[in-house]
């Protein structure tokens, strides 16, 4: 770490320059990589960095391999260590050749940049916790943050990215949210899901209404091939819960296939007041939606039950705190409609409505009369 206004740090795992190569390069463990400047200066880290040293020309079946099943973190920081940001994990953007990525479980912390079309990133088996960009080039900010459908980022990556293998390997891509830098995001030219893969995004809260774009994952592709499953993964602090939708997690401009099965981890299993599912829009999006079912809305309730819902509906807020929130949370839990109408009744306190109308009740005042 230096203070100089203008110092600067490169710092690089396994740094390849030359001409074409049949190279694979396999990590199994961890690459660490870590670029550290102060007061602004430049600072740049690669995870795994591979470079033609002059012009080339890559003959037919000349492939450079990466197999990756272990972790791969690169990041730097510009203020002495005190803030870090994703760097690179693996650049291919200058490879002598075309470049096939295999990624077999672990954690990958910084962007993949590809070079071409002829790239291709496979997640064949295992689970990979993506924190990064694929092709960070594409990335606009601005342009995510204006939401609805984007048709100039859907086209603008290269390179193929493929989960599962169709037989059965079960791959898994998890996209994750950085607390510094925010979502994941990937851009390439072809999206493909096969039957036994599996996307996973981690969500922010589900706090109503439409969420805001830039705080979750998205995937751009100019076609994407759906089947297996996709999962959700939504954070709720306080175990509260409303109707939102997280717009065009995955934006394509040419949709083939819908999921088989979209699932959602982070609310209660079988909730009677919580439905989730992917909605495939006509613009060859995916988007996915929580669905609140409004407390008085649920099938079998009687009278109380009913009066008790509505009021509950009107009160309802997921920023609740202390003993309002609890009382949510727990109905939230509910997977049983009788269950249900049991607790409303007992809210609506017509339990002591009754007992202040019931004989003994009665004997008591007449006692006291008497004597």
């Amino acid at each position: 770490v230096t203070t100089h206004p203008l110092s600067s740090a490169r710092a690089t795992g396994i740094d390849v320059e030359g001409g074409v190569n049949n190279m694979t390069i396999t990590n199994s463990g961890s690459i660490n990589v870590y670029a550290i400047t102060a007061n602004g200066g430049s600072a740049n880290a690669y995870g795994i960095r591979v470079a033609a040293t002059g012009p080339v020309s890559a003959a037919a079946g000349d492939v450079l391999t990466i197999n990756n099943s272990g972790d791969i973190i690169a990041r730097f920081s510009t203020d002495g260590g005190t803030t870090f940001h994703r760097a690179t994990a693996i650049d291919v953007t200058e490879a002598p050749s075309p470049t096939v990525i295999n990624l077999l479980g672990g954690n990958i912390t910084g962007d993949i940049n590809l070079q071409s079309d002829a790239d291709a990133i496979n997640v064949a088996t295992g689970e990979t916790f993506f924190n990064g960009v694929i092709n960070a080039g594409c990335y606009d900010a601005t342009a995510i943050a204006a939401g609805g459908d984007n048709p100039t980022a859907s086209s603008c990556g290269v390179g193929t990215l493929t989960i599962g293998d169709g037989a059965d390997a079960g791959g898994n891509m998890h996209m994750t949210i950085d607390p510094v830098d925010g979502p994941s995001y990937a851009f390439v030219n072809t999206f493909t899901v096969n039957s036994d893969g599996t996307i996973t995004y981690d969500l922010p809260a589900a706090t109503g209404g439409t969420a805001t774009p830039g705080t979750y994952p998205q995937i751009f592709a100019d076609t994407a091939n759906l089947s297996g499953t996709l999962v959700a993964n939504i954070s709720s602090p306080n175990g509260l819960y409303d109707t939102t939708t997280y717009d065009n997690v995955i934006d394509a401009n040419v949709r083939n296939g819908e999921f088989d099965q979209c699932l959602i981890n982070g609310i209660p299993t079988g909730s009677l007041l919580l439905h989730f599912g992917c909605v495939y829009d006509n613009q060859n999006n995916v988007d996915l939606a929580l669905t609140r079912t409004p407390f008085d809305q649920v099938a079998g309730l009687n009278g109380n039950g009913v009066a008790v819902g509505t009021g509950l509906d009107s009160y309802f807020n997921v920023n609740l705190t202390g003993g309002a929130a609890n009382m949510f949370a727990d109905l939230f839990l509910m997977t049983d409609a009788a269950n249900y109408n049991v607790a409303l009744n007992m809210l609506s306190g017509s339990v002591y409505a009754n007992y202040l109308n019931s004989f003994p009740s009665l004997c008591v005042h007449y006692n006291d009369l008497v004597d």
